[in-house]
C-alpha cells in the first residue's frame, strides 16, 4: 500500500495528475500504477487529501443551501399560520382594533428577527465543519462505514506522528475510493427541506380556502396588521368601499352631502351615520342614511338643520362594520360687507356727490347713480350685484332680478347702478339688492343679505291762484284785473310758471311769469294785470285762464329721460263788462298804475328756498251801487285774511319766526285801520254814493303803497 503514493514533498505523479484532471481520485490512479510497478515512494499522498477536502467543501455548500431553503419554507409557513390565527381571532372572537394591530405587528417583527438570528445568520456567518459534512454524507451513504470520518480524524494524528504512515495511507485510500463512488448532491439529506415544504403548502392551502369561504376578508385583516397606522376598516361581512367626501373643510353656514357605497349588506339592514360635535354637546348621534339610486349607495345631508357652526366628526355604521372617524372642519364662511355707498345725484338737484359709510340701505331720488364699495374676508374670483325687482314688475316680466358684475381688486369690489321708477306704474323698479361672491377656491357666501332700496320720485310742484278769489269774475272793458299766483316746489326748484289765457276759440296769451333769475327758488309769487283792451275784447265776451307750474327736473343721463313735473290750476273765467266812466275807475287805476311802475310781476323767496310770505293788494273797482261796493270790500277783505293765514302756516324756517311775529302784528294793525275805513265808507255811502267810491279808491291807493313798501323790505307782505 505504501508503494501506491509518492512522497508528499515530490507532489502527485504524472499519472495521478492526469487522473485528477479526468475527475477520478488520485488514489485510484495511483493504485493502478502501483500494480504495474510505476508508483514511487510516497507518490500521490498530498493529492488525495486535497481531493477529499474539495469534495467535502462542495458538499458543505449544498448542505447550507438545503438548510437555508428549508428554514425559509418554515418561516413562510409559520408566517401564514400567524396571519391566519390573527384573522380567526379578529373575525370570530374579538376585534383586535388598532392597538391589537400594533401588537400583532410587533410580534411579527420580533419573531422574524429571531428566525434570522438563530437560523439564517449562522449559516451565512460561519463555515460548516468538514467533519459534520462527512458525517452528513455517510448518513446518506451508509455503505461508506465511517471511512470519511476516520480519514478526517486520523489526519491530525498523522501530522502529530502518532499514527503509522501505512495505516494512514490505507485509511486515506479507502476514503478517497469511497468518495469517488458517491455523488455529493445525492448524498445530502434533504428530508428537512421536504417536510418544511409540505408544511408551507398545507398552511397556504388552508389560508386560501378560508379566504374564499369566509364572509370576512382574510386579506384585509393581514393588510391591516402590516399597516396598523392606516385608516383601513376592519375585515367584516359588510364592506364600505367608498365614503365621500371623507375628511373635508367646509364653510360656516353651509351644508354637505355625505355619500357612501357598501357591499355585503343584508336584507333589512340599515346604514346609519354617527355624528359627534366638537364641543361634545352630542356624541355619536345616530342619523339614518337614505338609499340612493345605485346599488349599495346611501346619502345624507349634514347638518340635519341649518348650516355648520362647529367642527364635527362622523362614522358610517352598517351590519358588522363601522368606518373610521372622518372630520369636518368648519372655516369662517365667505362674507361681504358694504362699506361705503356713494350717491351721484342728478344734476338738476344741485346736490353733487354724497358718501355714506355703514349705511347699506339705499334711499335716494330717481336718476341717482349709486356706487357700492364692498369688502370680503377672502380673495375674490367673481362678484355679482343682484337687483331684485318690485313684485308687480316681476308679474309683468317674469324675471325676479337683474345682475351686474362687480369690478374686483383682491378682496374688494365695486358695483354701480341707477335708481329707476317703473315708467308704467311709477313705482320703484328695485326693492332690494344683494351681493353674491365666489372665492378663488370656488366657495360662495351662503344666504347673502338683502338690503332695502327706496327710490323717491321727484314731487310735482303746487300752484295756487290767489287773485281773483272766485272762479268767475267781471272786469270792465276799459279796466284791468289783477291776477296773482303762488307756486311751490316741495323738494327742489321751480322751472316755469306759465299763464295761459284763452278766448274766442283760441289761445290769447301764453307767458312764463317766472323770471330767469328766479328759477332757483322753491317758492314764488307772480302777478299779471289783465287788460281786456290789450286783446281787443268787448263787453259781453268771456275769457278763461289757468296757470301751469313746472319744476326744474331734467333727466337725460344713464339711459333715463324724464320731462319736468307740471301741475295746472283750475280754470278761471273773466267776463267783460261794459266800460265804466273814467272818473269812477281813476282811483283803482291810480293804485294799479303805481304798482305797475314797480314791475309787472313780483317774486318772493328766501335764499334757502324755504318759502316766502307775500301777498299783493288788489285795488277795488268802484260800483254804482253802495250795497254792492260794501259787499265786494268785505269779500276781498275775507279772502286776504285767508291768504295771510295760509302763507303764515307755510313758514318753516325758525330763523324768521321773529320777523313773522312782527309782520303779524303789523298786519293786525293794518286790519284795524281797514275796519275803521270800511265803517267810514258805510256811513258816507248812506249820505253820498260818490264819496264812498272815492274812499274806496283811496283805500286801494293806500294798499298799493303799503305793498310796495313790503316788497322793498324783501318779505311777502299783505296788500291793503
Amino acid at each position: 500500500m505504501a508503494a501506491e503514493y509518492n512522497d508528499s514533498k515530490n507532489g502527485p505523479t504524472k499519472e495521478g495528475s492526469r487522473a485528477q484532471s479526468q475527475g477520478q481520485p488520485p488514489a485510484v490512479a495511483l493504485a493502478g500504477a502501483s500494480a504495474t510497478g510505476e508508483v514511487g515512494s510516497g507518490a500521490g499522498q498530498g493529492a488525495t487529501e486535497l481531493y477529499v477536502r474539495k469534495q467535502l467543501k462542495k458538499a458543505a455548500g449544498q448542505i447550507k443551501m438545503t438548510e437555508l431553503v428549508g428554514h425559509f419554507c418554515l418561516y413562510l409557513g409559520l408566517l401564514l399560520a400567524y396571519f391566519l390565527t390573527i384573522s380567526l381571532i379578529d373575525h370570530w372572537v374579538v376585534r383586535i382594533g388598532t392597538v391589537g394591530r400594533y401588537i400583532a405587528l410587533l410580534g411579527l417583527i420580533v419573531g422574524s428577527m429571531c428566525w434570522v438570528w438563530f437560523f439564517v445568520y449562522p449559516l451565512l456567518r460561519y463555515r460548516l465543519n468538514l467533519l459534520y459534512v462527512a458525517q452528513t454524507i455517510e448518513r446518506g451513504e451508509p455503505w461508506l462505514k465511517n471511512r470519511l470520518m476516520n480519514f478526517w480524524l486520523f489526519r491530525r494524528e498523522q501530522k502529530d506522528h502518532r499514527l503509522s504512515k501505512a495505516i494512514y495511507q490505507t485509511v486515506e485510500h479507502e476514503a478517497a475510493t469511497g468518495l469517488s463512488k458517491v455523488s455529493v448532491e445525492e448524498a445530502i439529506d434533504r428530508s428537512y427541506l421536504i417536510y418544511t415544504g409540505y408544511f408551507l403548502v398545507a398552511v397556504a392551502v388552508f389560508s386560501a380556502v378560508y379566504g374564499l369561504a369566509s364572509p370576512k376578508s382574510h386579506l384585509r385583516t393581514t393588510l391591516s396588521v402590516l399597516q396598523p397606522w392606516s385608516t383601513m376598516a376592519a375585515a367584516s361581512r359588510v364592506v364600505i368601499t367608498e365614503v365621500t367626501p371623507g375628511d373635508v373643510d367646509v364653510y360656516q353656514g353651509s351644508n354637505l352631502e355625505i355619500r357612501t357605497r357598501l357591499t355585503g349588506l343584508g336584507s333589512g339592514e340599515e346604514v346609519t351615520l354617527l355624528l359627534t360635535s366638537d364641543d361634545r354637546s352630542y356624541k355619536e348621534k345616530r342619523l339614518l342614511m337614505t338609499e340612493g339610486e345605485g346599488s349599495g349607495e346611501y346619502h345624507l345631508v349634514l347638518p340635519p338643520s341649518g348650516g355648520f357652526e362647529q367642527n364635527l366628526s362622523y362614522t358610517i355604521a352598517a351590519g358588522d362594520i363601522q368606518s373610521r372617524p372622518y372630520t369636518i372642519t368648519v372655516l369662517p364662511a365667505p362674507t361681504v360687507v358694504v362699506e361705503n355707498v356713494k350717491y351721484d345725484y342728478p344734476a338738476y338737484t344741485q346736490r353733487g356727490r354724497e358718501e355714506r359709510s355703514g349705511e347699506p340701505e339705499i334711499k335716494a331720488i330717481e336718476g341717482t347713480k349709486v356706487s357700492l364699495d364692498v369688502t370680503s374676508n377672502y380673495p375674490l374670483q367673481k362678484g355679482t350685484l343682484q337687483l331684485w325687482y318690485d313684485s308687480e314688475y316681476i308679474k309683468k316680466r317674469g324675471q325676479k332680478f337683474e345682475s351686474h358684475a362687480l369690478a374686483l381688486d383682491g378682496q374688494k369690489g365695486t358695483g354701480t347702478f341707477v335708481l329707476q321708477l317703473d315708467p308704467e306704474t311709477g313705482k320703484p323698479l328695485y326693492r332690494r339688492y344683494s351681493i353674491h361672491i365666489e372665492t378663488e377656491d370656488g366657495a360662495h357666501n351662503p344666504n347673502p343679505i338683502q338690503y332695502a332700496i327706496e327710490t323717491f320720485s321727484d314731487l310735482p310742484p303746487e300752484v295756487e291762484v290767489i287773485l281773483p278769489h272766485s272762479l268767475e269774475s267781471e272786469v270792465p272793458e276799459n279796466g284791468r284785473e289783477r291776477l296773482e299766483f303762488q307756486a311751490v316746489d316741495p323738494d327742489y326748484f321751480l322751472g316755469k310758471i306759465i299763464l295761459v289765457v284763452r278766448g274766442g276759440g283760441g289761445e290769447l296769451l301764453r307767458k312764463d311769469l317766472l323770471a330767469k333769475e328766479h328759477r332757483q327758488l322753491r317758492q314764488a309769487i307772480v302777478r299779471y294785470d289783465f287788460q281786456p283792451r290789450q286783446f281787443d275784447l268787448l263787453a259781453g265776451e268771456e275769457v278763461t285762464f289757468s296757470v301751469t307750474a313746472e319744476d326744474n327736473r331734467r333727466l337725460n343721463d344713464h339711459g333715463l329721460f324724464r320731462e319736468p313735473n307740471e301741475v295746472v290750476s283750475q280754470t278761471y273765467t273773466l267776463r267783460i263788462s261794459p266800460p265804466v266812466a273814467q272818473k269812477e275807475q281813476s282811483g283803482g287805476q291810480g293804485g294799479n298804475n303805481e304798482e305797475n311802475q314797480k314791475g309787472e310781476t313780483g317774486q318772493g323767496a328766501d335764499p334757502k328756498g324755504e318759502g316766502q310770505k307775500s301777498e299783493g293788494a288788489k285795488g277795488g273797482n268802484s260800483q254804482s251801487e253802495q250795497q254792492e261796493g260794501t259787499q265786494q270790500d268785505k269779500s276781498k277783505q275775507s279772502g286776504e285774511n285767508q291768504a295771510d293765514q295760509k302763507n303764515d302756516d307755510q313758514k318753516n324756517d325758525s330763523q324768521e319766526k321773529g320777523e313773522s311775529q312782527k309782520e303779524t302784528d303789523k298786519n293786525q294793525g293794518q286790519k284795524e285801520e281797514q275796519g275803521d275805513s270800511k265803517e267810514s265808507d258805510q256811513n258816507q255811502g248812506e249820505e253820498n254814493q260818490k264819496g264812498e267810491g272815492q274812499q274806496g279808491d283811496n283805500n286801494d291807493q293806500q294798499g298799493g303803497d303799503q305793498k310796495g313798501t313790503d316788497e322793498q323790505q324783501g318779505d311777502g307782505g299783505q296788500g291793503g
